[in-house]
């Protein structure tokens, strides 16, 4: 904990300044780890708890405050590139605001990212704040950052905007998780009770592949249903209203996207209506949300009372990497699929073929697996 800068740091404040601001400074300084204090001096030390200050107190509460700037050092000579962010302690925070960083071609040369209590009034302005949890205060999230280089105003202002839009779906993504969850039961429940024209056992297997995603498996980031009708140009799917949520919470944002922005092609609908009740793809869209992949879509078919497809529930977002490294035999619908085809393989149990295809199955790249026949 660098001790010397936090003491000529609180020496250095106002005299008017408030006791929650000092605890905000300290707090911040103790989060700076002793092998880091070289990155600072007196000066951006206070610099960076003067600005989180200001971002803290300005901020609504469930609001974001994020500054991007490069400080002067006593010389007038420029520094670092420095980010500072406040907002609503979130799952996926950091991971979501480095990868951000990092597609702009950035290098991160620091990074802390303490929390506090905060506590807002009616106003939704902050009235104290505290380095302990107290009853009726709110987590509150503190990230420092510092860039290995410094950046032009555009490109300031570009990574500013790209963070601000990287919060927001941070924010919905945490926000509705749960709901998404419960969509998730659902969907698993539904098709479960529902007549379809396929064999129970292959609706069980679907529904315990279901469960496993509940289960901690798979970060839910957007939902959305889907209503397919017949029309004269063929097959349409029509967006339920206001039945999205997280990062598909509005009726705008496209699942599948082409370099119009356009939504799946008509060409593809009715092969779309034909897949399984539960079918497995990767969209052409990259998560902004825990890892900037492209993310993957979990389709899961609704029925009528004759057993037709009339509809499709639509789970956006990425499997945990525990499934990457398990073996496929503790993947339901990657269990089924890889015993048919040993099954296929006619391979004597035991053989030295059999265990080869088996090594083979076990190290193929698990998102093909998931998505081939």
């Amino acid at each position: 904990m660098p001790k010397k800068l936090i003491a000529e740091a609180l020496k250095s404040l106002p005299a008017k300044a408030s006791k929650a601001q000092k605890n905000l400074l300290e707090g911040l300084g103790r989060h700076v780890p002793s092998a880091d204090v070289k990155l600072f001096d007196n000066d951006l030390f206070l610099e960076m708890t003067t600005s989180h200050w200001q971002l803290a107190k300005t901020r609504k509460a469930h609001e974001p405050k994020i500054t991007v700037y490069c400080p002067l050092s006593h010389t007038g000579k420029l520094r670092k590139t420095v980010i500072d962010i406040v907002s609503d302690d979130m799952a996926f925070l950091v991971d979501s605001v480095a990868a951000e960083i990092n597609r702009h071609g950035l290098l991160i040369d620091f990074l802390s990212h303490p929390f506090f209590y905060a506590k807002y009034n009616s106003k939704n302005q902050l009235t104290d704040f505290s380095i302990d949890p107290k009853k009726g205060y709110t987590r509150q999230s503190h990230i420092h950052i510092h860039i290995k280089d410094t950046i032009s105003d555009d490109i300031l202002e570009e990574l500013e905007s790209g963070l601000y839009n990287v919060m927001k779906d941070v924010q919905v993504s945490n926000m509705d998780w749960r709901k998404m969850l419960h969509r998730l039961e659902d969907a698993r429940g539904e098709l479960a009770k529902a007549r379809t024209k396929r064999e129970p056992k292959e609706i069980e297997k679907y529904c315990s592949f279901l469960d496993y995603l509940h289960d901690n498996n798979f970060t839910l980031l957007g939902y959305r249903e889907y209503e397919f009708t017949e029309t004269k140009n063929g097959l349409k799917s029509k967006i339920v209203k206001d039945a999205g949520l997280g990062l598909l919470n509005d009726d705008v944002r496209p699942v599948y996207v082409n370099d119009l922005e356009e939504g799946l092609p008509r060409n593809l609908q009715e092969l779309r209506r034909k897949l399984p009740p539960v079918s497995i793809s990767k969209t052409n869209r990259l998560a902004t949300v825990h890892r900037r992949v492209p993310m993957d879509a979990i389709a899961v078919k609704t029925y009528d009372i004759e057993g037709n497809v009339k509809g499709e529930k639509l789970f956006l977002g990425l499997f945990t990497s525990v499934t990457y490294s398990r073996s496929v035999a503790d993947v339901p619908y990657l269990r089924e699929k890889v015993d048919a085809v040993m099954a296929m393989s006619d391979f004597l149990p035991q053989s030295h073929d059999r265990k080869g295809l088996r090594h083979i199955l076990e190290k193929y790249p698990r998102d093909e697996l998931f998505q081939i026949s």
